[in-house]
């Protein structure tokens, strides 16, 4: 059986095809960014009054996980988390829903290249990435891992935040 999704349409639960409108919950999937361990990321577009769009990351648990209590946990704790964050160099979490069997995230959508992308150009020509572009990189990085590490709740206690998923994609 297909469950409703929060706008009232089916959520198959399928990966989309081309071609294909595919929505989860009031987002309407447009491509594909990529895979990891726990999810599908894809961008997607949430429509509203009087012509309002926005593009949003959309991650989306593997539909295998979504079945795993623990799993879902999981991943409803990392929004929790992410969602208290606010910096510059961390994105920021929009919404957290379940549409169907469904658990996604919605997350502000950064247009552009990443890192993986930058490194694997510069290994196809045989270059190094300029080290004052590298070192500016690493320093947002940084700085963006140091404000998740000493982010505090709203009652000025630590979060205790440690990242344990950095990569370069």
């Amino acid at each position: 059986a297909v469950a409703p999704t929060e706008m009232g349409a089916p959520s198959t639960g399928a990966h989309p095809t081309p071609g294909t409108p595919h929505r989860i919950g009031r987002y309407t999937v447009v491509r594909s960014l990529g895979t990891g361990g726990m999810a599908e990321v894809y961008l997607a577009r949430a429509t509203g009054e009087a012509g309002f769009e926005k593009l949003f990351a959309l991650k989306v648990v593997h539909k295998n996980l979504a079945q795993r209590q623990k799993a879902v946990e999981h991943f409803l704790d990392e929004a929790r988390l992410a969602s208290r964050l606010t910096h510059p160099n961390i994105v920021q979490i929009s919404d957290l829903g379940r549409a169907g069997d469904d658990y996604y995230i919605a997350m502000e959508y950064i247009q552009g290249r990443d890192l993986e992308r930058l490194l694997q150009a510069c290994r196809d020509r045989n270059q190094q990435v300029p080290v004052r572009v590298a070192l500016t990189i690493l320093r947002k990085v940084c700085d963006g891992l140091h404000a998740a590490h000493t982010a505090k709740d709203a009652d000025g206690r630590p979060l205790e935040l440690v990242h344990r998923d950095v990569k370069s994609a």
